[in-house]
């Protein structure tokens, strides 16, 4: 998350305890008639727990097979979604839903070439196909 840009109490966020999550969408990033409510949690680190399920999912569902971990968090960085928590926290560090998925891009990557491994496939080359090769088969 570009941290500038969300530092500011979200619609609905207010002093009652309660921490709320709310996501943008990289690709319509400063339109707020795209950001959604993800809940309201009794402590922070309810949040932020939120906060990385919402970004390690997004990142699994941008993975293409062969793709690398720069390349996935550059397709994060376009299209993936961007909690945050509000109100801002005053004695905790501003949660950074990008540096998130920079440092678990390699991780998520990792899952999925186990994965690919553990059932026989090769890692391909990103077009969908193994070998690099659609449509080639014995």
């Amino acid at each position: 998350m570009n941290n500038e840009l969300n530092t500011s109490p979200a619609p609905g966020a207010g002093d009652s305890g309660r921490w709320s999550v709310f996501t943008d969408d990289n690709y319509h990033l400063h339109d707020a008639s795209e950001r959604d409510s993800e809940g309201s949690f009794g402590t922070y680190e309810e949040a932020l727990a939120e906060c990385h399920r919402i970004v390690t999912e997004s990142l699994r569902h941008l993975y293409a097979p062969g793709m690398t971990a720069e390349r996935l968090y550059e397709d994060y960085t376009d299209f993936g979604e961007d909690p945050y928590i509000a109100p801002s926290p005053k004695d905790r560090p501003l949660f950074s839903a990008w540096d998130y998925a920079e440092a678990r891009a390699k991780d998520v990557v990792a899952e999925f070439e186990a994965a690919a491994r553990e059932k026989g496939e090769g890692i391909g080359r990103g077009d969908g196909s193994a070998d690099g090769v659609k449509g080639g088969g014995v």
